[in-house]
Parts: C-alpha cells; structure tokens; sequence
C-alpha cells in the first residue's frame, strides 16, 4: 500500500502548490494529543470563526498580557498553530498605529492563547485578529490605568461640574434603603462623616468620621461594631481622616489629613503599615484625601494629595511607585484633587475639585 502511494505522489511537486506549511507527521495513537497539530477549516469556515473571549488583563510593569480564545461554527474552541496567528491592538481615537504584540500558547488549555504587548496609554482600544490570511472580526478592549507609562494621559474629561467631591456607583433607581446618624460624639453618630467603605469580605461599614477624628465601623445592618482610634497611642491617632479603602484581603487604608500619611490597618483595628511624610518629594504627601485600590489588577494603593496638587501611587506595603499631576488647568494638571475610584475596566476616576471636573485615566 505504501508503495503505491509512493508512486502515485513521486511526480508531484509540493512547493507548487504554495503551501501554507509542510512537515512530515506519524498520528499518535492518543488521540487528545491532536490538538497540537490544529483544526482543519476550509477557507470559508475559518471566515466564519470569531475571537470568543478576551480575559485576565494582567499588568506588569509597561506590559500588559491578556488570554484570547477564538470560536470555530461548531461552537468549539478555535486551535491553530501559533505561526498562523496574529494580533494588533489599536487605540481608540487616538490614531491608528497599531501595537504589536507577541502570541505564545497556554501549556494547559488548547485553544487559548496568551497575548503580550507594550500598550502606550489606557483606555478602549480595538483588537484585531488575523488566522493565516483571514482577519476575523474585530472585537474590543480596555486597557488598565497604568502608572508605570512614562505617558500619562486622560482618556476622558467630564466637565461643567461644580466641586466634584466623591465617585461612586449607585443603583438606578436610587432609592434611599436606610439611614443612620446624627450630630454627636455617641456611638453610630458623627461630625463631618467624610470617605466611607465596605469590606467585601464581611459586609462592615467602615466610616471616617472626620471631625471626630475616627474611624467608626457599623456593622451590615448599620449597628454599631467597634471604633479605631480609640484608646491608642498618639501616634495612632487621626488627625481628620478623609477617606478610606479596603483591599481584597479586608485591609483597611486611611488618608489621615492633617498627619500627611496614610494608615493601614486590620479589620479590628490593630496598625499593619504607616507610610508618606509631610513634603513633595518622591513618596512624600501633604494633605492625602481620597484614595483607592486597584484590586483588579495591580493591588497598588492610589493617593490624591489636595495639597501637592497630584496623584501618588504605593504598593500595598507602602513603597513608592509613581505620581502624576501637578497645580493648574491644562491637561494633566489637577487644583485639589479629591475623590478616587476604578471602574469594571480598570479606568481611574479623579475628581479634580477645584477645576470643577472629573477626569478619567
């Protein structure tokens, strides 16, 4: 038999017909091992494939990796060989250089691969996808705040504000359910409440009582659980804390105002980390007010200074990374900026007070 195919195919030049690739291949007799070689697709089939699913958009550093499945007709994912495969990015609105990126293979799930590349700025930009010479349907992304770019810009500024204070979302029918408080230095009661927080890991409501000068935890049905700053060393004390935010893990982190650093503590009030000093120097801050934490993707700690006219950026343990901004109006400039927050897609939020704005990164 195999002589006769021998014969048969001796007369035919391979090179002739322009294949796409050519190797020699014994089929293994485990059968889940075939998904090394890829799908066969005609033509018009692979025109019909669609990227399925883009996900975990890691940063790490300047780069920035995500995962990508593709879907063939029949539902199932997409294999090919990794040569075939090419992807660009390119930033919405922002011209139309696209960015390269490097495609390598996931070692456990066929048929998903993994995606790196050096985005310039933040913000929606579009995918695009080619299978050998087939570019399948565009599709969309959101890149991270990246506090690593040497390049930071807005990606969006929302105007005709009047001293913008706080970013939060809300239900859309915005219904009041409950409320609590009252002028007065008893329990579940405050003086210029400023930031407030959730723990996402317990439901505790954790309040900056500001002119009180501490924090009061209330818990999920708003009774009252327990205070920080109470019956602790001075240098523990707040000195009009603004606002507050809780990482992954139930941490606590406080702006305390008027001391120009920021508190860390657990859950029941006990300090982890103190960090930042009173100046304007790298890591330094004066007058910290809102702050928040980038606990989709990075973990890092964001800081608005209403004093130094910026935004600082920490790690979790307090390490200085970056800061942006300084005092005016043009772009990149803030006057008093206030508060933070990141959206589902990684976009930063800052409300730049006293230019009457909010401005997206």
């Amino acid at each position: 038999m195999m002589e006769r195919m021998s014969e048969v195919t001796a007369w035919i030049n391979v090179e002739e017909l322009h294949p796409k690739e050519k190797a020699d291949f014994v089929l293994s007799k485990d059968i889940e091992l075939l998904h090394h070689i890829g799908d066969i697709l005609t033509s018009t089939e692979l025109q019909q494939c669609r990227v399925k699913k883009i996900d975990c958009i890691s940063p790490s550093g300047e780069a920035v990796s995500f995962s990508l499945s593709m879907e063939a007709p029949d539902s199932s994912l997409l294999c090919v060989p990794v040569s075939s495969l090419r992807c660009s990015l390119v930033p919405v609105g922002k011209g139309d250089q696209p960015i390269h990126t490097t495609v390598t293979t996931t070692s456990t799930d066929p048929g998903v691969y993994r995606i790196q590349c050096n985005p310039s700025t933040s913000g929606a930009h579009t995918v695009k996808v080619q299978v050998y010479d087939v570019h399948l349907e565009d599709t969309s992304l959101a890149i991270p705040f990246n506090p690593y770019l040497d390049n930071i810009t807005p990606v969006h500024t929302i105007t005709e504000l009047k001293h913008p204070w706080g970013v939060a979302e809300i239900s859309m029918d915005g219904c009041c359910m409950a409320s609590v408080g009252k002028t007065s230095l008893m329990q579940q009661q405050f003086s210029t409440p400023r930031g407030i927080a959730i723990s996402p890991l317990t439901g505790h409501i954790y309040i900056a009582d500001s002119n009180y000068h501490r924090i009061q935890v209330l818990n999920p049905d708003l009774t009252f659980s327990h205070l920080f700053a109470s019956k602790v060393p001075a240098s523990l004390r707040f000195d009009y804390p603004r606002d507050i935010a809780i990482d992954s893990q139930g941490l606590v982190y406080i702006t305390d105002y008027s001391n120009h650093r920021i508190q860390k503590f657990s859950p029941d009030g006990k300090l982890v980390v103190q960090f930042g000093t009173k100046g304007s120097g790298p890591g330094q801050l004066k007058h910290p007010f809102g702050i928040t934490i980038d606990t989709a993707a990075t973990g890092l700690v964001y800081v608005s200074e209403e004093g130094n006219h910026r935004i600082s950026v920490f790690t979790s343990d307090g390490v200085f990374v970056s800061s942006f901004g300084s005092k005016g109006s043009n772009i990149n400039q803030f006057n008093k900026p206030t508060g933070l927050a990141f959206d589902k897609d990684g976009l930063l939020y800052v409300c730049d007070y006293s230019n009457n704005r909010v401005v997206v990164y």
